[in-house]
């Protein structure tokens, strides 16, 4: 059985995954919050606790670790010449997979009016693509032998 301030930190733990900022919302002293949440993480209660909860919410969610990477990958390894239009064309989304537009975050297409004329010129198209070193870094988190906050210091 865990104490009220330990499965207070499990719950906050699975809000982020970040043992320090768990250990804080928990209530834990900001002067502590580097060494008790690596000891809570390597308390065989508080594993169990979080494992089990973990299970639940894949569970629940339908959100596996596996799914996670797939996700991931699609914005790190997304390759932008699969979003380029031909000279005189906007980007066309309905040419690219919806697998490919994960990575994309934004799309601006500007039209404009040649006002002397009354003449529509030319669109142009701006794309923004998600961060790949965040969809990376979430990789290569999923691939991690233990939580971030728990220390391998004397283990």
């Amino acid at each position: 059985m865990l104490t009220p301030k330990q499965t207070r930190f499990v719950e906050e733990y699975l809000v982020d995954l970040n043992g320090k900022q768990a250990g804080i919302r928990a209530g834990y002293a900001p002067a502590s919050a580097e060494v008790q949440p690596s000891r809570l993480l390597r308390n065989a209660k508080v594993q169990k606790t979080l494992e089990a909860a973990m299970q639940a919410r894949s569970k629940r969610t339908e959100v596996t670790a596996d799914f996670s990477v797939t996700e991931f990958a699609k914005v790190a390894f997304a390759n932008v010449w699969d979003f380029l239009p031909k000279k005189g064309e906007t980007i066309d989304l309905s040419r690219v997979d919806q697998d490919r537009t994960a990575a994309v975050e934004e799309i601006t297409v500007v039209e404009a009016v040649d006002t002397a004329v009354g003449a529509a010129l030319p669109n142009s198209s701006c794309m923004t693509s998600r961060r790949r070193w965040r969809a990376l870094r979430g990789i290569l988190g999923c691939f991690s032998t233990s939580p971030r906050g728990a220390s391998s210091k004397g283990s």
